[in-house]
């Protein structure tokens, strides 16, 4: 790409240094960033490559063992056995059903019908 006239009258011209007042504010703001101590978890990790690499293998053995086990259904099954249940319990259990559905009508019933005024 070819400089324009502009360019080369621009690039011709000597650099001015920057006024010593600005500059040494700049480079005292820098000097005091730089003092201050870093805090929480960057802290502990930024100086220390160390750390970047046990945090990294750390996450490598969490995707190792949780690639490792049983998935979905099989982690189901793995954890609760399935035990056909016999016609009693199948009965007792829909005889509960039953008689927590009769408390929800009944509830709702005593609630829609409540007598507010006395509240």
């Amino acid at each position: 790409m070819e400089m324009s006239d502009l360019e080369h009258q621009l690039a011709a011209l000597p650099l001015a240094d920057p006024p010593e007042a600005l500059r040494t504010r700049v480079l005292a703001r820098a000097a005091e960033q730089a003092r201050q101590p870093r805090r929480g978890f960057f802290a502990w990790l930024w100086p220390h490559p160390v750390a970047w690499g046990a945090v990294a293998a750390l996450w490598v053995v969490i995707a190792a063992l949780n690639l490792s086990g049983p998935r979905g259904d099989a982690l189901l099954a793995s954890n609760h056995p399935v035990k056909s249940a016999s016609a009693e319990e199948l009965a007792q259990a829909a005889n509960r059903l039953r008689e927590r559905r009769v408390l929800l009508a009944r509830w709702q019933q005593d609630y829609f019908y409540l007598d507010r005024s006395r509240l």
